[in-house]
């Protein structure tokens, strides 16, 4: 019985995580976007993301514990952007 209300309480809760969103290193209330919702703001591939989250370019501001879903902020648009500038000039 247990597992069911934990698992029903992180379901709940989780979309609360949205309405937060960082500035700097601090998260301040606003919005975050689950990593589907950030990929069509900049229209990038979801695996791409997963990439720079691997290599250290571009980490996700939260990782929800409980579903594994990355949650970024509109504050790392600019830093994404750069990335894929540099990508079009040719680094890798």
């Amino acid at each position: 019985m247990d597992r069911v209300h934990r698992s029903v309480g992180a379901h709940i809760y989780a979309p609360l995580r949205m309405y937060f969103t960082c500035i700097g290193n601090a998260i301040n209330a606003d919005l975050l976007f689950k990593i589907g919702d950030f990929t069509k703001l900049i229209r990038v591939f979801i695996k791409a993301l997963r990439l720079y989250d691997e290599m250290g370019l571009l980490k996700p501001i939260q990782v929800d514990q409980f579903i594994s879903y990355r949650y970024y902020c509109a504050s790392q648009l600019p830093r994404l952007n750069r990335i894929l500038a540099l990508k079009d000039l040719g680094f890798s």
